[in-house]
């Protein structure tokens, strides 16, 4: 099955979510302000805006990469595209602090599902002596990411509002599960059967969250 795909499919599908996610991080940075006069956010609601995109990440790295080799990396990487691309249409309609806080957190949950598994996926399919190169494309679309962000959230705020970049999520995340449909085919498990230490992962999610918090 893996002989059989074109690797070039493959590392355009684990590029883009490596892509979305730190863009999606770093282009509400510059939105922040036009978000606090539309929706009366203080400093402290303004930072949970970013903080808790990036916690939620943190926090659910590690078990979704687990559930991905228990269960499936091609299944979990689908629901997290669906899942970032849900929550970026429900950040568009936000009207509160608490819509806007607790859509970022989904949208969190969404990107690491989508980031993670793209990766492993990548790791399971190219060869060894290809790898390298495979993984320096995977840098490179996360640093081109980082670095549009700003920009490219700039722009779209300036001319249409601080909710057009959440469409650009929309776009690319759905664009993403087209593609993984297409090309993609075949699923990467290899912990089948094992077990989930869901008591380890609500410690490590209850002690991250407190040290934040």
């Amino acid at each position: 099955m893996e002989n059989s795909l074109d690797k070039r499919f493959v590392l355009i599908i684990a590029c883009l979510p490596n892509f979305l996610y730190p863009f999606m991080s770093t282009a509400i940075n510059v939105a922040l302000p036009t978000m606090s006069i539309d929706l009366s956010l203080d400093a402290i609601l303004l930072g949970w805006v970013v903080t808790v995109y990036q916690l939620t990440s943190v926090i659910l790295v590690l078990p979704f990469g687990r559930l991905a080799d228990i269960y499936g990396r091609k299944k979990i990487m689908i629901a997290g595209m669906f899942i970032s691309a849900t929550t970026c249409l429900m950040l568009m309609l936000a009207n509160s602090s608490v819509e806007l806080i607790s859509f970022r957190a989904l949208q969190g949950i969404g990107g690491i599902m989508s980031y993670t598994t793209g990766m492993t996926i990548m790791v399971s399919i190219f060869p060894q002596e290809r790898r390298g190169r495979a993984l320096g494309f995977l840098s490179a679309a996360a640093y081109a990411g980082q670095s549009a962000g700003p920009f490219v959230g700039g722009l779209l705020t300036h001319y249409f509002g601080w909710r057009s970049i959440f469409l650009a999520g929309v776009i690319i995340s759905l664009f993403t599960v087209g593609l993984i449909f297409w090309k993609l085919k075949g699923e990467w498990i290899e912990s089948r059967g094992e077990k989930f230490d869901a008591i380890g992962t609500t410690l490590l999610g209850f002690t991250l969250f407190s040290l934040v918090y």
